[in-house]
């Protein structure tokens, strides 16, 4: 029953990140209203508008276990939000924007986990995070 929870669990994440990255047509830009005060400096940076586009990066990021015991189940995590930014990346790219996983090597250890999760959150060109496998990561990493 344990098993069954877990891949259970493990195909709800992939499908909640293939959807995440959805591919329904962009509503057009409109107009911002100008900012009343700068922006913090642990903002990301905007995106920058050239004739008729955007550019910019977009860093989707996994964190599972890509070395040890478990390198298998977290190679799949790895590779199926790969697959879901390969196969729904066009309409960003069509925008102007780059799409790049950036993978994190966890190591089924809380203390990795962490230290990734310090890292995931200092890069203000991450948008969102695939993961994790196991749940004593997932806690210590919160």
């Amino acid at each position: 029953m344990k098993r069954l929870l877990s891949m259970l669990s493990l195909v709800v994440m992939l499908s909640v990140a293939v959807s995440a990255c959805g591919g329904g047509a962009a509503p057009a830009p409109t107009a911002a209203p100008a900012p009343t005060e700068a922006p913090a400096a642990t903002e990301a940076p905007a995106a920058t508008e050239t004739g008729g586009g955007f550019e910019g990066t977009i860093k989707i990021a996994t964190q599972s276990p890509l070395s040890g015991p478990q390198a298998a189940l977290g190679t799949g995590i790895r590779n199926g939000a790969a697959l879901g930014i390969e196969q729904l990346v066009g309409p960003l790219t069509d925008l102007g924007f780059t799409v790049e996983l950036v993978p994190f090597d966890d190591e089924a250890q809380p203390e990795k986990g962490v230290a990734n999760a310090n890292n995931i959150v200092a890069d203000p060109e991450i948008l969102c995070v695939n993961g994790h496998l196991n749940s004593g990561v997932a806690l210590a990493a919160l």
